[in-house]
């Protein structure tokens, strides 16, 4: 994805890189197909409530509020809100290696349109989410079987992801 707002983008790429570009210019890797199905792994609490969003490293001071909530014991439902503008998506992890990636892709998108993106998230204490994107570049050249092999296999190496977002609960 680029945050080329609307030249070249699918509507489901240009939706998503409200949630995942619109802070940073991240080119990050999308596919047809998810990690894993869903129901394999438990939603995280940690992960539920409402997160305050800056950029990560800090590049504006671009602000958006994530709201993740359980929609049933292993899918999360997400809202990314910035200024008047609100997208949904669905969201569910993968247990890859020892590590969890998120499968994320807008709610309401048309089969056709539907584009999967794979998040880390990580937690540091006290109350801090760092939010990572499986990025375009680590998986230049491959089709989506080999793209989805080699994230498998190289899920904890730094260089498969780019730094997007540190989130701070609201309330905390």
């Amino acid at each position: 994805m680029t945050p080329d707002r609307g030249r070249g983008l699918s509507r489901a790429s240009r939706a998503l890189a409200v949630l995942l570009l619109s802070m940073s210019p991240i080119a990050c890797y999308e596919s047809e197909l998810p990690l894993s199905p869903s129901g394999q792994v438990k939603v995280d609490p940690a992960l539920i409530g409402t997160w305050k969003c800056t950029p990560d490293p800090p590049k504006s001071t671009d602000v958006a509020e994530l709201r993740v909530v359980a929609f049933d014991e292993h899918q999360y439902y997400l809202e990314w809100q910035e200024g008047a503008d609100t997208d949904r998506y669905r969201a569910y992890a993968s247990r890859v290696d020892g590590s969890t990636l998120l499968n994320v892709r807008e709610l309401f998108a048309t089969a056709s349109d539907v584009k999967w993106v794979f998040l880390r998230s990580r937690l540091d204490p006290p109350a801090r989410l760092r939010l990572s994107l499986v990025q375009k570049s680590a998986l230049a050249g491959l089709d989506a079987k080999n793209a989805l092999k080699t994230i498998v296999r190289r899920v904890r190496d730094e260089n498969l992801y780019e730094p997007w977002a540190v989130c701070s609960r609201v309330g905390a």
